[in-house]
């Protein structure tokens, strides 16, 4: 429709049937928006309509078109993008699982193993099928898995094999300058008739030989190691009369089943008497506690020795820990033993005794109720 308002005249045409009845231009053209594309309603009925003004020559263009004429194909036009949508979500969602199957997951697999390796799974045995680069990897693993367990299993047999030997060796070595006193004591109280004090002695060296020559099994309960402890005291405290006062703690009875390496207690207080209580003349004192929390027990020997400074504690604890050691008897032995059997969180502590000299602490770990004794190198080997 062509009309213009201020000459009064219009002229219209139309397509089909559909259009409306021009009888009022002006009120048609008023239906529709001043310009652009619109909706507009006339007569009841919606259409889409353009129109434009021109204002050089005061004449309006405007055209309108059914709206049920124009869904049509906008409706088959929706249902092809919607079919291409999905289409085209389907095709990325493929590709995707894909994607998946082909990196993440076989990663995802691999990953997974290296996390069981790093908890001490080492037996893994990766299977992938495909012939690819990933095969390749996979391959490779599992000889890596295979070979990384033998090794660690030749390692522990090592460690286990060097852990027996230091123990065997600390069983066959007799200190000589330990027994010529004990039979000179042994003398001397025979050539005084001290008959009682003779079948003591007797009856605590017999005591003592026979539990470090005796083979078997390396490990015994605490209450048992504690007894040995208490004989060699006793040995010695009748060497030294009241040169040198002992005082051992009971042991715990929640503890006094616990296995424990053999030949434990033993050479701490061997050496506390060798450096620290056999210089004194008088008030030497060594006192031997059993304590016992949680997650660990500890058996605490101190002794009135010199009086050590931060240095000096630090001097033998490094040596304790120095791999290049070689000396393989007394602390350091017993130390490298607990640490080859219980890990890193076991051994000996060295620091200051209240009584003024040297306190050393035996640390193991404390093993749940009804479990076996923890053993960190088995674990490694499993």
């Amino acid at each position: 429709m062509l009309t213009a308002p201020r000459s009064d005249w219009s002229v219209s045409a139309s397509g089909g049937s559909s259009g409306p009845a021009v009888s009022d231009p002006a009120a048609l053209l008023a239906a529709v928006p001043a310009a652009g594309i619109a909706d507009a309603k006339v007569g009841g009925e919606r259409y889409m309509a353009v129109r434009q003004d021109s204002r050089l020559f005061g004449i309006s263009l405007a055209m309108l078109v059914p709206e049920h004429d124009v869904n049509p194909a906008l409706r088959t036009h929706k249902r092809w993008l919607a079919v291409l949508s999905a289409a085209s979500v389907l095709v990325v969602l493929a590709f995707a699982y894909s994607l998946y199957r082909m990196l993440h997951r076989p990663l995802l697999s691999l990953l997974t193993s290296f996390r069981r390796m790093e908890q001490g799974a080492l037996e893994q045995n990766v299977v992938y099928r495909r012939r690819d680069e990933f095969g390749y990897l996979y391959e490779q693993f599992n000889a890596m898995s295979k070979r990384l367990n033998v090794l660690v299993h030749e390692v522990y047999e090592q460690q286990y094999r060097l852990q027996l030997s230091e123990l065997r060796h600390l069983q066959s070595q007799i200190n000589p300058h330990f027994l010529y006193n004990t039979y000179f004591i042994l003398y001397r109280m025979a050539e005084l008739e001290e008959h009682e004090n003779v079948m003591r002695l007797t009856r605590h060296l017999g005591d003592y030989f026979q539990y470090i020559t005796r083979d078997g099994s390396d490990e015994v309960e605490l209450a048992r190691e504690a007894a040995h402890a208490r004989t060699y005291a006793d040995i010695q405290s009748m060497r030294f009369g009241s040169r040198i006062a002992v005082r051992f703690d009971d042991t715990p009875p929640d503890i006094e089943r616990m296995p424990v390496p053999r030949l434990l207690l033993q050479p701490i207080i061997e050496n506390a008497y060798k450096y620290a209580l056999e210089p004194r003349m008088r008030d030497g004192r060594l006192h031997v506690a059993f304590l016992s929390d949680a997650s660990a027990v500890t058996i605490a020997v101190d002794d009135n020795g010199e009086a050590l400074t931060e240095d000096d504690l630090a001097r033998l604890q490094a040596r304790l820990g120095s791999p290049e050691t070689a000396e393989s008897t007394g602390m350091i032995n017993v130390h490298r033993r607990l640490q080859i059997k219980y890990g890193p969180d076991a051994g000996l502590r060295l620091q200051r005794s209240v009584l003024g000299g040297l306190r050393v602490e035996i640390v193991l770990p404390k093993p749940e109720r009804g479990d076996e004794p923890h053993d960190v190198a088995a674990d490694r080997g499993r």
